[in-house]
């Protein structure tokens, strides 16, 4: 794992593991994220404007959300600890999705 990657990754399970409420939402786990980066970085992110926002997230800034669901789905399946109430259904549907399209192949 780089180096960016592993210090996203701790952070994220950090996060997982502290509050069960980012476990299952994604969307709430990457604003989260990006809230607790903006105030590192002495920002005040409930009085930033949007366009502030979007041009800090555009310039490469901010952690993409890509990356913290990443991280999230490396730490789901190395730490059964932060998995939350939706893992096992996503991969029973998973399995459900394989055996289809090995029937079609």
């Amino acid at each position: 794992m780089g180096k960016t990657l592993k210090t996203t990754f701790d952070r994220v399970k950090s996060m997982l593991e502290s509050k069960e409420k980012y476990r299952d939402n994604d969307q709430r786990l990457v604003v989260a994220f990006q809230w607790e980066e903006l105030v590192r970085m002495g920002k005040t992110p409930s009085n930033m404007s949007a366009m502030e926002y979007m041009t800090m997230l555009m310039e490469g800034h901010l952690t993409a959300s890509d990356t913290i669901t990443r991280a999230r789905r490396k730490c789901n399946q190395h730490h059964e600890h932060t998995r939350g109430e939706s893992y096992n259904s996503r991969q029973k549907k998973q399995e459900e999705v394989k055996q289809v399209l090995r029937s079609i192949a």
